[in-house]
C-alpha cells in the first residue's frame, strides 16, 4: 500500500500531519490563510516522505478574527 497525502484530504488514507493555529502573521508577504508544507531535501529539492503534511492556519488573516 502506498502512503500518500492527497490535496483533497478526504482521499487520504495514511496521512500523518500537524496543524498549527497561529494568532499572528507568520508569512507577511503571503495573503493565504492556510499554508501546507512537507519535508524536502534542501540540496536536491526531493520530498523525503509524501505522507507527512504540516498545516499552518494564520488566524489574523481570517476575516472573522479581525
Amino acid at each position: 500500500m502506498e502512503l500518500r497525502c492527497e490535496a483533497d484530504w478526504s482521499q487520504s488514507r495514511s496521512c500523518i500531519g500537524g496543524i498549527a493555529l497561529a494568532q499572528y502573521r507568520i508569512f507577511e508577504n503571503d495573503d493565504r490563510i492556510i499554508h501546507r508544507a512537507s519535508t524536502i531535501d534542501l540540496e536536491t529539492g526531493e520530498q523525503f516522505v509524501d505522507s507527512y503534511i504540516f498545516t499552518v492556519v494564520e488566524l489574523l488573516k481570517v476575516p472573522f478574527f479581525y
